[in-house]
C-alpha cells in the first residue's frame, strides 16, 4: 500500500457557542468521524496554552537521564509507588523508542491503578499541563455530545465525569538514518493500530509523520498544522455507534529529528461500564483496560497490582 497527499477535513471550532452554527459543526464532525475517521480542529483552545505545553514538553525532556528517572514509575525506578503513570524512558529492544510523560485527573481512580505520581518541580510544568488536561476535558466532552447528538446516539457523557482520560507528553529522539530499515522500506516508530478507547485528541509538532489509513486502502498523511489538535476515534465508540463511526487505523513514521507529540485519550470513569468489541461482553473500564494495556510497548513492563 503506498501513501498518498489527500486531505484530513478541516473543522473550525471558533464559533460553537452559537447554536446554529454549533448544530453544522456537529455534522461536520459526524460526518468526518464516520468517514475519514480523522480531523483537524482548529480554534478550539487558546494558542498560547498549546505553546505553553510544547514549551513545558521541550523543557522536561531536556533534562539530564537521571533526573527524569527521579519521575519515573515503579517498574523504572522502584523507589516510587506509582504502577501506572509517570515518566517512561526509552526501553531497549521497542521500536517507538520514545520518552514519555503522563498523569490524569481522576478523583477516584480504581485501586489497580496507583495514580501518586512525582511531579518535576522545574517550571510551571505540572500548572501548565494540568490546565491543559482540564481544558481537553472539557472540549471532549463537547465533542462527544456533538457526536451523540449528530448520530441520535443515547447520551453517554455521564460516563465520563470524574474519568480516567490521560494526558500525554511524548518525546521520539531523532533516528539519523535508522528511519529506513535493512531492506530499504520505511520504519515506523509506531506501527499501524486502531486505538481502544472513545476519543483522542493529539498536538503534534512540525516534524509529522502521522499517517491514516483511507477507505480505498492508501495511507494518507495527517499533516501537521500549528495550533490546531487532531481528533479521531477508538474501538469502544465505534463499538458503542453500531459501527457508524470509525475507529481508524493509524501509524507513525519514524522521525528523521527529535519529534514531540502530545495525546489526550478521553476516558470513562473506572467503574462505568463498556462492551468489550472482541469479546461483546460488558466490562468495567477499569478492567477493560488492564486487560489491553499489556499489548502496549511502554506499559508491558508495569502491570498494575489486582
Amino acid at each position: 500500500m503506498t501513501r498518498r497527499k489527500l486531505m484530513i477535513p478541516v473543522i473550525d471550532l471558533k464559533h460553537r457557542s452559537d447554536a446554529a452554527i454549533r448544530s453544522n459543526i456537529a455534522d461536520e464532525i459526524a460526518k468526518a468521524a464516520s468517514e475519514s475517521g480523522f480531523v483537524t480542529l482548529i480554534n478550539a483552545l487558546e494558542p498560547s496554552a498549546i505553546d505553553a505545553c510544547f514549551d513545558a514538553a521541550q523543557q522536561f525532556f531536556a533534562l539530564p537521564a537521571d533526573v527524569k528517572m527521579t519521575y519515573a514509575c515503579h517498574a523504572f525506578n522502584p523507589f516510587n509507588s506509582n504502577t501506572y503513570r509517570g515518566f517512561f524512558p526509552l526501553i531497549a529492544g521497542d521500536p517507538s523508542q520514545k520518552e514519555g510523560f503522563e498523569f490524569g485527573q481522576c478523583r477516584h481512580p480504581d485501586p489497580s491503578f496507583s495514580e501518586d505520581i512525582i511531579w518535576p518541580s522545574e517550571g510551571n510544568f505540572q500548572d501548565t499541563l494540568t490546565r491543559m488536561h482540564t481544558s481537553l476535558s472539557n472540549l471532549a466532552m463537547e465533542l462527544l455530545q456533538m457526536l451523540c447528538e449528530s448520530m441520535q446516539l443515547s447520551d453517554m457523557t455521564s460516563d465520563f465525569e470524574d474519568g480516567m482520560s490521560t494526558f500525554r507528553i511524548i518525546h521520539y529522539p531523532a533516528r539519523l538514518h535508522s528511519d529506513i530499515n535493512e531492506s530499504g522500506l520505511q520504519r515506523y516508530s509506531t506501527p499501524d493500530h486502531t486505538d481502544s478507547g472513545f476519543i483522542t485528541l493529539l498536538f503534534q509538532d512540525d516534524t509529522g509523520g502521522l499517517e491514516a489509513l483511507a477507505t480505498d486502502g492508501n495511507w494518507i498523511d495527517v499533516p501537521p498544522r500549528k495550533d490546531s489538535i487532531v481528533m479521531n476515534l477508538g474501538d469502544l465508540l465505534q463499538h458503542k455507534s453500531g459501527g457508524r463511526l470509525k475507529a481508524t487505523r493509524h501509524r507513525v513514521r519514524a522521525p528523521h529529528k527529535s519529534r514531540i507529540s502530545m495525546p489526550f485519550f478521553f476516558e470513562p470513569r473506572p467503574d462505568a461500564l463498556v462492551q468489550n468489541p472482541d469479546t461483546h461482553r460488558s466490562i468495567r473500564y477499569a478492567d477493560f483496560l488492564r486487560e489491553k494495556i499489556q499489548s502496549f510497548g511502554e506499559y508491558s513492563a508495569r502491570t498494575p497490582a489486582n
